[in-house]
Parts: structure tokens; sequence; C-alpha cells
């Protein structure tokens, strides 16, 4: 008596999905009667989305022949897969034993190509509120997308806000878009306004487009600082007038402070003016000390004034008082008139 013959599967070339996927199945030798052998189905395809499940699940080598088609007809859609794989294992029957190879492969390439991802700007939000910012695919995934993200911008990470811990976002299965949330953080120094920007990096399943970056405004809670002068202690000429220089609130940046001068002393006979005009209160700090150095001459001119007043600029206003004086009391004694000896009046 003859044995049983064996089957075995060759792999199927590889077809675009809409394609139709052909394994061939092949006896060792021919049999007077249909063979009908039976498969599974498997691979990371999946059965009535991307092929069309066969019906019934087998094929039939007619009587006489040692080969036949086995046929699995793919699905387009509108969602990126990646390339995927439909496996056909042959599995024990009647009229023959299963050979070597027993699964045969295919591959099915998808019609469409990887998404594009791109990134819109945040509304702008005060320092404590949180920045979201849109994040898109051009054509949902059947698998999670995971983006990859990087910060920038004048804003501090940990400082101005919490970074996104990882940094990345995940558009789900399916959908197109998800949003990116950063939480701002709220302090007491003047910052201005200042900008966080999230930009898309490269990384597997997509590709960046463009936009690349959203860029979003954290205005600051803090107003303007305000800028207010103190007057000076008198001193007698040839000491140091000293003005004190008030923020109401501290800044991040140094904050130039410009100012002009006055009074009944005269510049450079009765004082040094400072160069520039203008002091500056460091970054963090509230105060700042303007000092004068007044002159000494021969002459009796009594006490004088020198007037330190403020004047608008950039990342300030000017307060109240806006004005500080400070006293220089006269060297010399008033003069003496006296007559000489003998003389007349």
């Amino acid at each position: 008596a003859q044995a049983a013959p064996m089957v075995s599967i060759a792999d199927a070339v590889t077809v675009a999905e809409g394609g139709t996927l052909s394994y061939t199945a092949t006896l060792s030798g021919a049999s007077t009667v249909d063979t009908v052998v039976g498969f599974s189905l498997g691979g990371t395809a999946t059965v009535g989305s991307d092929y069309i499940t066969p019906n019934p699940l087998s094929v039939t080598i007619p009587a006489g022949a040692t080969s036949a088609p086995v046929t699995l007809v793919t699905l387009t859609d509108a969602l990126f897969e990646g390339d995927e794989t439909a496996t056909v294992t042959l599995q024990p029957g009647n009229g023959y034993s299963v050979g070597a190879p027993a699964t045969g492969s295919g591959t099915i390439t998808d019609a469409q190509t990887a998404p594009t991802v791109s990134i819109g700007d945040a509304a702008t939000v005060t320092e404590g509120g949180a920045l979201s910012y849109p994040i898109t695919l051009g054509v949902a995934s059947t698998v999670d997308t995971v983006i990859n993200i990087g910060l920038g911008g004048t804003a501090t990470s940990g400082t101005d806000y919490t970074p996104p811990n990882p940094l990345n976002v995940t558009i789900p299965a399916g959908s197109t878009t998800a949003s990116l949330s950063v939480a701002t953080l709220t302090d007491t120094v003047y910052e201005g306004d200042e900008t966080v920007v999230v930009s898309l990096l490269a990384g597997g399943g997509y590709n960046v487009g463009i936009p690349a970056a959203g860029s979003g405004t954290i205005a600051d809670a803090q107003g303007e600082p305000v800028a207010s002068i103190a007057d000076a202690v008198a001193v007698t000429e040839g000491g140091t007038l000293n003005y004190a220089v008030t923020l109401d609130v501290a800044s991040s940046t140094a904050t130039v402070i410009t100012i002009s001068l006055g009074g009944t002393a005269t510049s450079g006979a009765d004082y040094t003016p400072p160069s520039p005009l203008s002091v500056t209160i460091l970054a963090g700090a509230t105060t700042a000390a303007l000092p004068i150095a007044t002159l000494t001459d021969a002459v009796s001119e009594g006490d004088e004034t020198v007037t330190v007043s403020l004047q608008p600029g950039a990342g300030y206003s000017v307060g109240v008082p806006a004005t500080g004086a400070g006293t220089i009391l006269g060297g010399q004694g008033e003069p003496v008139a006296s007559i000489p000896n003998g003389a007349t009046v």
C-alpha cells in the first residue's frame, strides 16, 4: 500500500492591500481522489478587517493533481497599519499527512503611508493655568501613536512650568487628535510674559509635518513693578548723598531705572553726576542705592539741594514718590564783614 501523500504550503507573494494573496498547497504525490486539506489562519493582519475569511477553511487538491492555490482577498481601509502578515497553517486530516513547510506567510503592504503629525499653538494662560497644545495626525492608525516632544521658549522648565513626564504624547488607536497639557507655575517675581515652545521630534509610526512646533504664552500674574525713590540724608559738602530706589515687587531680570537730576546745587560744581543717569536693581532684588558724591569748594553758598527724579522706562512704571531730595550742607560759614583800622565807612 502507498503511504498517504505529504502536503506542504509555500509563501504568498506580497500584495498591496486590496490585492489577493495566493499560497500554493502541494502534495508529494497525486491521489486518485480529491484531497481536502484543512488550514488555520494567523499573522498580524486581522481576519474580516484586513482580509475576507475563506469559507470553508480548507483547500481541495483535485484527484490526479499535486497542487492547488489558497487565496486570501485583502481589504483596503483608511487607517495606517503598516505592513501586516497573514499566515496559513495546514492542519492534519484524512488522506494526507502534514509535511514541511506547514505554514505559509504572505505580506499585505499598507496603502497608507505613515501619518504626518503636526501641532498647533496653545491659547495664552495666566501663570498657574495649563497650556493646551492640539496635536493632529493626518490619518488614524490602528495602534497608539506615541509622539516624542522637546521643550523650549523663554519660560524656564521647573520654575515657570512643570514639564510633562515622559516627554511624549499618545494619540490613541483610531483617533487623529490628542492634546498636550503643560501646567504653569505661579510666583511672586515679575517676569513679563514668557513662552513655552513644544517641538515635535522624530519617532516610530509617524512623520513630522508642519507646523512642527507650537507656542504658548504664560501671562505674568504680576504687573510691571512700580519704582519709587526716598530722600537722601543731608551731608556736608564732600560727603555722599545716598538715595534709596525701590521696586514694589522683584523682577526676574535686572531693572535699569532712568533718572534725571535737579535742585539748587550745580552739577559738576557741587556734585559729580552719576554716569550713566540710571540705577540698576538686580534680578530678584527690590532695592538699590544711588550714591551722589558732593564736592567741596571755598565759596560760601549756603545749603543746596540735589533732586533725583525717576523717569519712565522698560520693565517698570514710576510710582510715588517719583523724586527724592538730598541736602548739601554748606561747608563754608556765612562770610564775615570787617573794616580795616583807620578806614572810614
